[in-house]
């Protein structure tokens, strides 16, 4: 039995040895895309998702101010307005430039071709929304933090002011069980 099917396994890797892909299948699909020219479409062509992934790994290494140097240049039509969005994703983007990203996002997906939205909603929309919740998240207990540090301090000058109230009310305690105590003293004398 187990000889069978080694024989078998055997017989089925030499015919998948000898099947071979027509050259076509062969060529990676970006190999036949065009990116020198700077025509950039919205569309679900494959060359077409492939460029805007290609911009978006080109533009990967600039710093902030580089990439808000380019979106200032920008228009406000479709193709520039998704290059904005697509400038606007690196972590070192401040947080209100990501936002207004992420807004123009929501607004440019219902006119994409549905593939490229599916793909914008899983690499693009759904990653950064997550990262300006937890963004949002931070400021929030930074500010509740901080709030809480202001009451601390707050509670500490009364605490100090109530610790002195304390103290001069005990000092005046003693002084007044001395004369008492220098009362008592003189009348014991007098009654002597």
């Amino acid at each position: 039995m187990r000889t069978s099917t080694v024989i078998a396994c055997l017989l089925l890797l030499n015919g998948c040895q000898s099947f071979q892909l027509p050259p076509e299948h062969k060529v990676p699909a970006h190999a036949a895309c065009d990116f020198n020219n700077d025509d950039f479409n919205i569309s679900d062509q494959p060359c077409d998702i492939l460029r805007w992934f290609d911009f978006r790994f080109a533009t990967d290494e600039l710093d902030w101010p580089a990439r808000k140097k380019i979106i200032a240049e920008l228009g406000n039509d479709d193709v520039d307005t998704l290059k904005k969005i697509l400038l606007s994703q690196n972590m070192d983007t401040p947080y209100q430039s990501r936002l207004r990203a992420q807004n123009q996002l929501n607004d440019l997906i219902p006119i994409l071709p549905e593939e490229l939205t599916k793909l914008i909603r899983i690499l693009l929309q759904q990653p950064t929304q997550k990262l300006l919740e937890y963004e949002s998240a931070l400021v929030t207990v930074g500010k509740i933090n901080s709030r809480q540090s202001q009451t601390i301090e707050e509670q500490k000058v009364k605490l100090d002011t109530l610790e002195n109230k304390v103290k001069e009310q005990h000092n005046q305690i003693e002084q007044l069980m001395k004369i008492e105590t220098t009362l008592s003293n003189k009348d014991r004398q007098n009654d002597k």
